[in-house]
């Protein structure tokens, strides 16, 4: 799905199997920790998938993906984005031959155990923006729900040869049927999605754990939370000494040991740093590109310095320093989620850009999660993976959307349209004419005059005799 060249139609084909783990899926877990992050139509498209595995799967029997929509009763936009969400939260590989671009195969992955969900870096901290600190807890205890703690006692079960008697004359671990059966699973577990790598040129694990030594925290401790560390490191712009101070206030006081939920909480809540610390020296790349212009006719000399500044600065700097200056007010906690959700699927110079066109180029006050997931989501799909890239999608979102946009209609009169005229007094100019009476009109008006004057002389009279 996330291939450049990956072109997806309603008439496109699928056909929909399950990885060989795919027995450890768990539905209870799904609903409590999956779908949290998800939107509410990709839960709905992740059980409509699971109820279309078959045993036997093949390509022959492939569907379009126009019946997956009227199943889903969603759109094709909608459906799209569902199966990207459901491709960041590694429930979905999916896998298209060079031979055929008619169809795709989706792979349905397992759930982690509610453990495991809580240990990886970016599920964990993506779960803790959406629910919040307090539904955090309740997960962390729910993932401990069923068990005791037998640190007290002692293991005295059967082992297996206790138990069972293997024939190892009839039967080995060498016999082919075993063999092959584990090379083929072996093939299918290898093909699981991998965790994202974050890139780490820019930060100092080895000042880092100078600076936690006098608080007892080991360097392997440190390598252990590598990937959390980099992802707070990236999302929020925190440099060495500021992860360091929340590191130290994370430090379980009866163990010494990292207490890995508090830190989350404690990173949550800390605000970024609006200027980098005097320790951290000069602004680095936020990736492995260069930061140099780049050497592209297609970019203009402006569009290149965009492109230096977006793979230089952190996303919440970018996006607070760019309010500031269009004027669009403070960068609300919702922002922040978008921000921090973005930099988790897409490469932080491209979130940079994205930014940018949102609020930069387009005029919008805020940055609309909405707006931002679907172009983000379609970045994904053309594989954008820099600031130079995402900045060449823009230009093109913006090209398309204006060859889109209908010129504006002409308006044309009715010839036996009926249009209703306003009397003269009332129509602009209008000037009152005055007009010399005739003799005739004039000897008119003076016989009126003599007969009003008539008819009120004599009702005069009647009230003066009936007063008397």
């Amino acid at each position: 799905m996330t291939d450049a060249n990956t072109e997806l139609s309603p008439r496109t084909g699928y056909v929909v199997c399950a990885s060989a783990d795919f027995y450890a899926f768990n539905l209870q877990v799904l609903l409590d920790y999956y779908q949290p992050m998800m939107s509410p139509h990709t839960l709905g498209l992740f059980l409509a998938l699971r109820q279309q595995i078959s045993e036997t799967p093949l390509v022959i029997n492939a569907q379009p993906l126009s019946s997956l929509l009227m199943q889903v009763n969603e759109g094709f936009i909608q459906v799209k984005e569902g199966l990207a969400q459901l491709e960041g939260l590694r429930l979905l590989k999916t896998y298209r031959s060079d031979s055929n671009h008619d169809s795709l195969i989706l792979e349905l992955q397992p759930t982690l155990t509610p453990v495991e969900f809580i240990n990886d870096d970016l599920l964990s901290v993506l779960c803790l923006q959406m629910v919040g600190a307090e539904q955090f807890k309740k997960l962390g205890q729910q993932a401990k729900a069923y068990q005791l703690d037998l640190s007290n006692y002692h293991n005295v079960s059967h082992s297996f040869f206790d138990v069972f008697k293997v024939d190892q004359a009839s039967q080995s671990i060498d016999d082919p049927v075993i063999q092959q059966s584990r090379i083929t699973l072996d093939e299918l577990s290898n093909q699981r999605v991998e965790r994202n790598q974050l890139p780490d040129n820019d930060f100092d694990f080895h000042f880092l754990a100078q600076q936690l030594a006098d608080q007892g925290v080991s360097a392997q401790e440190l390598q252990e939370y590598r990937h959390l560390i980099l992802t707070e490191h990236l999302v929020y712009g925190f440099d060495e000494l500021t992860i360091a101070k929340l590191l130290a206030q994370s430090v379980d006081l009866v163990s010494g040991k990292l207490d890995i939920d508090r830190f989350k909480i404690l990173v949550r809540a800390q605000q970024s740093p609006k200027e980098p610390s005097q320790f951290q020296g000069p602004a680095k790349p936020l990736d492995n590109a260069a930061v140099s212009s780049p050497a592209n006719n297609d970019f203009s000399s402006q569009e290149q310095a965009l492109i230096k500044a977006c793979t230089q600065a952190r996303p919440l700097d970018f996006l607070t320093q760019l309010k500031q200056q269009t004027g669009s007010g403070y960068v609300s906690p919702a922002e922040k989620n978008t921000v921090e959700r973005l930099v988790s699927n897409l490469n932080p110079a491209a979130v940079n850009v994205l930014i940018w066109y949102i609020i930069g180029e387009r005029g919008n006050a805020s940055l609309s999660a909405n707006f931002a997931d679907a172009i983000a989501n379609n970045w994904l799909q053309q594989g954008v993976s820099d600031a130079a890239s995402a900045l060449k999608a823009a230009k093109d979102y913006q090209k398309n959307r204006q060859s889109l946009q209908s010129p504006r209609k002409k308006t044309y009169r009715r010839k036996n349209a009926v249009h209703e005229k306003l009397p003269k007094w009332a129509q602009p100019g209008y000037q009152e004419k005055h007009e010399e009476a005739s003799p005739e009109q004039a000897a008119a008006m003076r016989r009126l005059l003599m007969q009003g004057e008539q008819q009120d002389k004599h009702k005069r009279g009647e009230k003066d005799e009936s007063s008397k």
